[in-house]
């Protein structure tokens, strides 16, 4: 009986999201080019777009738009996310078949054809949740396979892999097919075959087909708490964020991140790898009682470790939930401003509407240079020169190519020099808060390695692994470093090389 019901429930889940995707419209007031006046619909015209060109697997949902059109649906796809996120995600898969069945009404498929949407994997980017951001210390055991929203800085990220989805197996005692094993945070064999005959239950008797399983792309983004969020007398925390489909390579070391999906939990292996300690794994025969707490991974203790399985990921300076329609109105304000000062083409986003407003305001000021140049670190009296060498590091200049192939870098590096106490840290400090993509250390505990880059080893994989320093983390920003004379000199040397080319 509630199997049942906790199935009806997944299919209205499935069923209501399809519809979703299919009848929710946006009134276009703001388009005077729309005759008809018919109100447009955002998810059919990508679902059509996907159609067309034949690729691309994720479909991009506003959670605001959600929950406008069904509050009920989307309360219970953020309080349960990990139980309907494979619901939403199969009506997806529906309405992108509806919306394709009827762009391909005229076609006939070959008798013995196989339905092309069968083979493939859709997924679901939610973004623009209700809730702030959280920061990585508040994921706690409440917010297990609940929809969260979390900010952070990368320090590292994986190689692209393929991931296994949903495995199709061949019983090696009868030849038994077993398709579509759907995989839990780790390879799942089936439970026993279906053959009643053979009724084997052993999970190295089986072979995994590649050509008829399911794979999609896989990274694991490495991410620690931002430098303004770490408490004091506290070491920055760390968390692995995995992220898969059209989601890869989106960010880099040294970005801003926010990260839209679940905290999930994975059993602690750490106990592998100590001396003197051998792995136990074993699975208890008797079918009712399934696995025993986290033998299965070697693991012989009950914690866990927790992992953040991401839907979306995106800078924190694109996550401003920005949409078309305060696109146009900040152009409307651009236009009423005088005109566009570039091309046109370089208005993209509501905050390159707003530049443009801006810039066109700052020509007519006087002494716009000195006043700039005034407005950095204002409580620091006095420096002038300073503040100008400063501001023209800020503003950069425009990296330039030879024809040798030879690049000149367009941007300065500047050297405060000067007696005790003369606010030559507070310039930094500002920089610091200023600038989004900026990093403060201090020469006098750092290392060569630490500022530029260090060869790490995976715990988990055991691969090495590039870990970015405070120069990478600091890539096209500032990198402040304080006390730079107490830095040995080797050091100073191993970041020549990087200031020439930054």
């Amino acid at each position: 009986m509630a199997e049942s019901t906790e199935r009806e429930t997944d299919n209205q889940v499935e069923e209501r999201f399809c519809r979703f995707l299919l009848d929710c419209a946006k009134d276009d007031e703001g388009d005077g080019d729309a005759g008809d006046g018919e109100p447009k619909r955002p998810y059919v015209a990508q679902l059509e777009q996907m159609v067309t060109s034949e690729e691309g697997g994720t479909v991009r949902v506003d959670f605001g738009e959600l929950d406008a059109f069904d509050a009920e649906l989307a309360n219970a796809v953020e309080s349960e996310y990990y139980r309907f996120e494979s619901c939403i995600r199969a009506g997806a898969k529906r309405a992108y078949r509806e919306v394709r069945n009827r762009l391909t009404a005229g076609e006939e498929r070959r008798p013995g054809q196989a339905d092309p949407v069968d083979s493939r994997t859709f997924f679901v980017a939610l973004k623009n949740l209700r809730r702030d951001a959280d920061k990585l210390r508040d994921l706690r055991c409440d917010k297990i396979g609940t929809l969260v929203r979390c900010r952070a800085v990368v320090t590292r990220t994986s190689d692209v892999r393929p991931e296994l989805l949903m495995g199709s197996f061949l019983c090696l005692k009868c030849g038994l097919e077993a398709p579509d094993v759907e995989q839990q945070l780790r390879f799942t064999t089936p439970t026993i075959c279906r053959n009643p005959q053979c009724n084997n239950a052993s999970m190295n008797k089986w072979q995994l087909q590649i050509d008829r399983s399911r794979f999609a792309d896989w990274q694991r983004v490495r991410v620690q708490e931002a430098p303004d969020e770490i408490p004091a007398g506290s070491l920055p925390r760390s968390l692995d964020v995995i992220v898969r489909d059209e989601m890869v390579e989106q960010v880099k070391a040294g970005d801003k991140i926010i990260a839209t999906g679940m905290p999930c939990v994975t059993p602690h292996s750490g106990g592998l790898a100590r001396a003197g300690e051998s792995a136990v794994s074993s699975r208890n025969e008797s079918l009712s009682q399934g696995v025993e707490g986290a033998k299965i991974t070697g693991s012989r203790e009950m914690t866990y470790k927790m992992l953040f399985s991401a839907c979306t990921i995106e800078r924190s300076d694109d996550a401003d939930g920005k949409d078309d329609d305060e696109a146009d109105e900040a152009l409307r304000q651009l236009q009423t401003a005088g005109g566009i000062v570039g091309d046109a083409a370089d208005i993209v986003t509501p905050r390159d509407a707003r530049d443009q407003i801006v810039a066109r305001r700052m020509r007519g000021t006087p002494r716009l240079y000195d006043s700039l140049a005034e407005s950095v670190a204002p409580a620091v009296y006095g420096h002038k020169d300073i503040k100008h060498g400063v501001l023209l590091q800020l503003v950069g200049g425009i990296h330039k190519q030879t024809h040798e192939g030879i690049k000149l870098r367009g941007d300065v590096n500047v050297c405060i020099v000067g007696d005790p106490s003369t606010a030559k840290s507070q310039f930094l400090k500002y920089i610091h808060t200023f600038l989004s993509r900026s990093v403060y250390t201090s020469g006098k505990a750092a290392s060569a390695a630490g500022l530029t880059a260090s060869i790490a080893r995976d715990l988990e994989t055991g691969e090495m692994g590039v870990e970015a320093g405070a120069l990478m983390l600091a890539d096209n920003g500032i990198c402040c470093i304080d006390e730079f004379d107490k830095m040995d000199a080797t050091d100073q040397s191993a970041i020549h090389e990087a200031m020439e080319q930054q």
